[in-house]
């Protein structure tokens, strides 16, 4: 796990858990960087992800939470910018940190996403999970 106190660029190759892209209609390019699992606060890990693109560096902060039937993952940090399209791409199985308790590819599944706004408006999606594999 990356330390607390580290920086998103010096974080250990070991930590990485995966990758981000975010699309904004005001950038020519997407943003994108790893997704780093960062030393808990508390009892689960938390994330980061270092994103780069256009000139812009962000990093954003997650927490890994429980609840429900499974692991949330809260990220925030974001600026007041408008996403069209994020992809997030996580290692799973023995190399990652999410482990399957039934088979993904019987059916299509689909991931529950929330999002707040700076205005605070709120918008829940049910995009569709991609395995690779399937």
């Amino acid at each position: 796990m990356c330390p607390r106190n580290l920086p998103a660029g010096r974080c250990p190759g070991s930590s990485r858990l995966g990758r981000a892209r975010v699309w904004s209609p005001l950038l020519g390019e997407p943003l994108s960087g790893s997704i780093y699992l960062r030393a808990p606060s508390g009892q689960l890990p938390g994330l980061l992800v270092d994103l780069r693109g256009g000139g812009l560096h962000f990093v954003l902060g997650g927490r890994v939470l429980t609840g429900g039937k499974g692991l949330r993952a809260r990220i925030s940090g974001l600026p007041d910018l408008p996403v069209s399209k994020a992809v997030f791409t996580l290692a799973g199985g023995r190399r990652g940190l999410l482990v399957n308790s039934e088979a993904l590819c019987a059916r299509p599944r689909r991931a529950t996403v929330g999002l707040t706004a700076h205005s605070g408006a709120v918008r829940s999606l049910r995009p569709r999970v991609r395995v690779r594999g399937c």
